[in-house]
Protein backbone atom coordinates (compact mmCIF):
# COMPACT_ATOMS: atom_id res chain seq x y z
CA UNK A 1 0.00 0.00 0.00
CA UNK A 2 1.45 3.38 -1.02
CA UNK A 3 1.09 6.85 0.39
CA UNK A 4 -0.47 9.48 -1.86
CA UNK A 5 0.75 13.02 -1.23
CA UNK A 6 -0.82 16.13 -2.73
CA UNK A 7 0.75 19.56 -2.18
CA UNK A 8 -1.18 22.76 -2.84
CA UNK A 9 -1.51 26.37 -1.76
CA UNK A 10 -4.78 27.53 -0.28
CA UNK A 11 -6.54 29.35 2.50
CA UNK A 12 -7.91 27.32 5.42
CA UNK A 13 -11.43 26.96 3.98
CA UNK A 14 -10.21 25.73 0.59
CA UNK A 15 -7.84 23.28 2.26
CA UNK A 16 -10.71 21.69 4.17
CA UNK A 17 -12.78 21.59 0.97
CA UNK A 18 -9.91 19.63 -0.59
CA UNK A 19 -9.99 17.10 2.27
CA UNK A 20 -13.74 16.61 1.80
CA UNK A 21 -13.62 16.35 -1.99
CA UNK A 22 -13.75 12.54 -2.05
CA UNK A 23 -17.11 12.53 -0.27
CA UNK A 24 -18.53 15.19 -2.59
CA UNK A 25 -17.59 14.35 -6.21
CA UNK A 26 -18.88 17.56 -7.85
CA UNK A 27 -17.31 19.73 -5.17
CA UNK A 28 -14.18 17.61 -5.33
CA UNK A 29 -13.60 18.13 -9.02
CA UNK A 30 -14.14 21.88 -8.64
CA UNK A 31 -11.72 22.30 -5.72
CA UNK A 32 -9.08 20.09 -7.35
CA UNK A 33 -9.21 22.24 -10.50
CA UNK A 34 -9.06 25.41 -8.41
CA UNK A 35 -6.08 24.34 -6.28
CA UNK A 36 -4.21 22.39 -8.97
CA UNK A 37 -2.29 20.15 -6.55
CA UNK A 38 1.15 18.72 -7.20
CA UNK A 39 1.05 14.93 -6.80
CA UNK A 40 3.85 12.81 -5.36
CA UNK A 41 3.92 9.47 -3.58
CA UNK A 42 5.56 8.34 -0.37
CA UNK A 43 5.80 11.74 1.35
CA UNK A 44 4.34 12.38 4.81
CA UNK A 45 4.78 15.06 7.43
CA UNK A 46 7.83 13.19 8.77
CA UNK A 47 9.69 13.49 5.47
CA UNK A 48 8.75 17.17 5.24
CA UNK A 49 9.95 17.70 8.81
CA UNK A 50 13.26 16.10 7.91
CA UNK A 51 13.57 18.40 4.90
CA UNK A 52 12.82 21.40 7.12
CA UNK A 53 15.68 20.51 9.48
CA UNK A 54 18.03 20.08 6.51
CA UNK A 55 17.07 23.46 5.05
CA UNK A 56 17.68 25.02 8.45
CA UNK A 57 21.00 23.16 8.86
CA UNK A 58 19.87 21.87 12.25
CA UNK A 59 19.30 18.53 13.92
CA UNK A 60 15.74 17.30 13.37
CA UNK A 61 13.51 18.09 16.38
CA UNK A 62 9.97 16.68 16.55
CA UNK A 63 8.87 19.68 18.62
CA UNK A 64 9.99 22.14 15.93
CA UNK A 65 10.31 20.45 12.56
CA UNK A 66 6.83 19.12 11.85
CA UNK A 67 4.09 20.65 9.72
CA UNK A 68 0.94 21.67 11.58
CA UNK A 69 -1.75 19.01 11.92
CA UNK A 70 -4.98 20.39 10.50
CA UNK A 71 -6.96 17.19 10.07
CA UNK A 72 -6.36 13.50 10.70
CA UNK A 73 -9.08 10.98 9.86
CA UNK A 74 -10.11 8.74 12.77
CA UNK A 75 -8.67 5.65 11.13
CA UNK A 76 -5.49 7.56 10.27
CA UNK A 77 -5.81 6.84 6.56
CA UNK A 78 -6.13 10.49 5.51
CA UNK A 79 -4.52 13.68 6.83
CA UNK A 80 -3.95 17.35 6.13
CA UNK A 81 -0.91 19.33 7.29
CA UNK A 82 -0.05 23.00 6.87
CA UNK A 83 3.52 24.14 6.25
CA UNK A 84 4.47 26.74 8.88
CA UNK A 85 5.49 30.14 7.51
CA UNK A 86 9.10 29.54 8.53
CA UNK A 87 9.34 26.42 6.37
CA UNK A 88 7.58 28.16 3.48
CA UNK A 89 10.08 31.02 3.71
CA UNK A 90 13.06 28.65 3.75
CA UNK A 91 11.78 26.93 0.61
CA UNK A 92 10.92 30.17 -1.18
CA UNK A 93 14.29 31.77 -0.46
CA UNK A 94 16.60 28.82 -1.13
CA UNK A 95 18.95 29.25 -4.04
CA UNK A 96 19.70 26.53 -6.60
CA UNK A 97 22.83 25.37 -4.75
CA UNK A 98 20.88 25.21 -1.48
CA UNK A 99 18.17 23.05 -3.02
CA UNK A 100 20.77 20.83 -4.67
CA UNK A 101 22.54 20.34 -1.34
CA UNK A 102 19.21 19.71 0.38
CA UNK A 103 18.26 17.05 -2.18
CA UNK A 104 21.59 15.28 -1.61
CA UNK A 105 21.21 15.32 2.18
CA UNK A 106 17.52 14.45 2.16
CA UNK A 107 18.07 11.48 -0.17
CA UNK A 108 20.52 9.99 2.34
CA UNK A 109 18.13 10.12 5.29
CA UNK A 110 16.55 7.00 6.72
CA UNK A 111 13.13 8.36 5.77
CA UNK A 112 13.97 8.78 2.08
CA UNK A 113 16.80 6.39 1.11
CA UNK A 114 16.66 7.27 -2.58
CA UNK A 115 18.58 8.96 -5.35
CA UNK A 116 18.83 12.75 -4.98
CA UNK A 117 17.76 13.15 -8.62
CA UNK A 118 14.37 11.67 -7.67
CA UNK A 119 13.83 14.47 -5.16
CA UNK A 120 14.76 17.43 -7.34
CA UNK A 121 11.35 17.69 -9.10
CA UNK A 122 9.60 17.67 -5.72
CA UNK A 123 11.90 20.34 -4.31
CA UNK A 124 11.44 22.47 -7.41
CA UNK A 125 7.64 22.16 -7.11
CA UNK A 126 7.73 22.89 -3.37
CA UNK A 127 9.81 26.00 -4.00
CA UNK A 128 7.37 27.16 -6.65
CA UNK A 129 4.44 26.60 -4.27
CA UNK A 130 6.33 28.40 -1.48
CA UNK A 131 6.92 31.43 -3.67
CA UNK A 132 3.25 31.51 -4.72
CA UNK A 133 2.13 31.12 -1.10
CA UNK A 134 4.40 33.98 -0.01
CA UNK A 135 3.06 36.21 -2.77
CA UNK A 136 -0.61 35.42 -2.13
CA UNK A 137 -0.52 35.22 1.67
CA UNK A 138 -1.76 31.64 1.60
CA UNK A 139 -0.19 28.45 2.98
CA UNK A 140 1.20 25.25 1.55
CA UNK A 141 -0.76 22.17 2.54
CA UNK A 142 0.07 18.49 2.34
CA UNK A 143 -2.91 16.18 1.98
CA UNK A 144 -2.12 12.52 2.15
CA UNK A 145 -3.81 9.16 2.33
CA UNK A 146 -2.98 5.50 2.37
Amino acid sequence: MGVIADFFIAGPAEAIRYVNRIDEPDEGEEIALLLNPVHFNGITDLEIGTLWAILESKEWDIEKHMPEDIYVEEDGESWLHRFPDELTSLLANSNADGLESASEQWAKTEEMECDAADLRPLLKDLQSLARQATTTGQSIYLWGCL
